[in-house]
């Protein structure tokens, strides 16, 4: 995997729940689930005048599901340093 290769990322993360779809309902809750709640806690923050540094684990990040391409059609604009 290369360097901010998120494809790759998205794989590792998503492999066991591809060879196992009984890990399915617990990624669901420990990934999918927590995704949504920080995308609305980050969009809580971005209504406010004040400056937030927030941090989140790489596997949260990647995907279709992930905060930044969120299913619910919600846009957070990064930038991958």
């Amino acid at each position: 995997m290369d360097y901010g290769d998120t494809k790759g990322m998205e794989s590792i993360l998503t492999r066991s729940v591809s060879e196992d779809k009984r890990l399915s309902p617990i990624f669901e809750k420990l990934i999918y689930e927590r995704n949504r709640k920080m995308v609305s806690k980050i969009e809580d923050l971005l209504r406010t005048k004040e400056t937030y540094f927030v941090i989140v684990g790489a596997g949260h990040l990647v995907g279709n599901r992930g905060i930044i391409g969120n299913p619910e059609g919600k846009r957070i604009f990064v930038e991958q340093l």
